[in-house]
């Protein structure tokens, strides 16, 4: 096979900048050479490989245009600044706050997690625990590992359960208020005195809301976002009626 002048390799390089990606059969349809004078090509050039489809794609590293997390992807190709599938995942739970599970590696890498999560069971650099019936991959060094776990189980801290909008939560405090006969018009009761004993007071106030079902709840915030603010008498309201109000 005879030695392939600089003119033709600039020309056949321009040719697959211009196509962004692409795979060793095109690289040796253009140079018209063996597969080993294509792969020495390769090497020459430091081009990427793809993670994805069975690492059959290469780029040249100046044409990527990485994202926050070292990632590339074009039609659906995509390449890492930190090599292959392997090393990137090794980067990227490295690199998390408090690891990751295989559904939040698929989101960042855009592959499945059954295309790789079970090969990264024993791997050096990562490993992988099960919490809260999900498999969380951490780092294996001492330190980050610690400081993941730690930032885990803040994570998984259960939210505050029966949470409602301030917004509602102040119109149903008007309506207990209109229930228990206190009138708005009285100029010692104001909405920011009413918005602020809601942040101060607001589980203790609403304490009986919170004890009515969920069906009657949406109709009476129904009820009062259209201004029925005679809702007292409705099926949601009787759990109200004669419920204490604590103003302390």
């Amino acid at each position: 096979m005879p030695t392939i002048d600089s003119e033709t390799i600039d020309f056949v390089s321009a040719i697959l900048k211009k196509e962004r990606v692409f795979t060793l059969q095109r690289l040796l349809s253009l140079l018209d050479c063996s597969r080993r004078t294509a792969q020495t090509k390769l090497s020459q050039w430091k081009t990427l490989t793809s993670y994805n489809h069975n690492s059959k794609y290469y780029t040249f590293p100046e044409i990527p245009k990485f994202n926050i997390n070292g990632l590339w992807c074009y039609k659906n190709i995509a390449f890492s600044k930190h090599g292959n599938l392997k090393k990137t995942i090794i980067h990227l739970v490295n690199s998390s706050e408090a690891g990751l599970t295989g559904k939040e590696l698929s989101a960042l890498l855009g592959i499945p997690p059954q295309n790789f999560v079970h090969h990264f069971k024993n791997c050096p650099g990562i490993c992988r625990e099960k919490h809260g019936g999900l498999y969380i991959h951490f780092s294996d060094q001492a330190g980050r590992y610690q400081q993941q776990m730690k930032n885990q189980l803040v994570a998984c801290r259960p939210a505050a359960k029966d949470t409602i909008a301030e917004g509602d939560a102040i119109m149903i405090l008007v309506a207990i208020l209109n229930h228990h006969m206190i009138s708005l018009k009285d100029r010692s009761v104001r909405y920011t005195a009413l918005r602020f004993m809601f942040r101060k007071h607001g589980r203790r106030l609403l304490s009986p809301w919170i004890s009515v079902p969920l069906k009657p709840r949406k109709q009476y915030c129904s009820a009062l976002k259209t201004k029925q603010f005679s809702t007292q008498r409705s099926y949601a309201g009787s759990y109200l009626k004669g419920a204490p109000l604590v103003l302390t």
